[in-house]
């Protein structure tokens, strides 16, 4: 089931990295924030959706289109945590995750699961958007882009954002659930790629690689 996220990679070349997203129920008009109780990641082939509070569940999905990803298999257990290989792919100083606000989603899962530490290896999409087109973006910095935004700008598709961005990511997720879930961590994977190519085609900094831009955008210092 995990093997997309293999925390025992011994490879020559560093693991893959992958798209990664989260969700919980928004507290609406209260002072105290729900837990995280949905995390999501993607490698482009396969997308994970893993339920980490009340009667949690691993989705795992085929990715065909940002949009559209089938219905592998869905394994259900009372986990209350995050499962093992999961905690230790977030733990990991070689792999590296992405997405857009990242940075306070990993600040998030550090507060609502305190042993686990704040997460490194993390890169936001908005950063490496301005850095190989900032004549789409202005000279603002180091705001962050949505991801609406930031898919319509490199993959050329319109981001649905459907009532189910606040639901209740506790109970049995439904359908509709599954597929904004899974269309949200697989549009981070399309827009890194998309990048990418930007990357090769001669955007950014002459000389620096696609590893190095990464890592100097990587983690708190951006």
């Amino acid at each position: 089931m995990f093997q997309l996220i293999n925390p025992s990679h011994t490879g020559r070349y560093p693991p893959r990295p992958l798209s990664f997203d989260m969700e919980w129920p928004v507290s609406f008009g209260r002072k105290t924030e729900n837990k995280t109780a949905l995390i999501q990641v993607s490698d482009g082939k396969i997308i994970l959706l893993v339920q980490i509070s009340g009667r949690s569940s691993i989705t795992m999905l085929r990715a065909s289109l940002i949009t559209d990803a089938s219905l592998m298999r869905t394994h259900s257990a009372m986990y209350y945590k995050i499962p093992p290989s999961l905690l230790a792919v977030i733990q990991s100083p070689t792999r590296l995750l992405y997405g857009v606000n990242i940075r306070n989603d990993c600040l998030k899962l550090a507060r609502d699961f305190p042993s686990l530490g704040r997460p490194q290896g993390f890169v936001d999409l908005s950063h490496v958007s301005r850095e190989l087109d900032p004549a789409r973006w202005g000279a603002e910095g180091r705001r962050l882009i949505s991801l609406a935004k930031l898919t319509e700008a490199h993959v050329g598709e319109t981001l649905e954002k459907p009532k189910e961005r606040t639901s209740d990511w506790r109970k049995p997720l439904t359908e509709r659930q599954r597929d904004y879930a899974a269309s949200d961590v697989q549009c981070g994977w399309a827009i890194l790629e998309r990048l990418r190519a930007l990357h090769a085609g001669g955007a950014g900094a002459e000389g620096e690689t696609w590893e190095a831009l990464l890592d100097r955008l990587k983690g708190d210092d951006v």
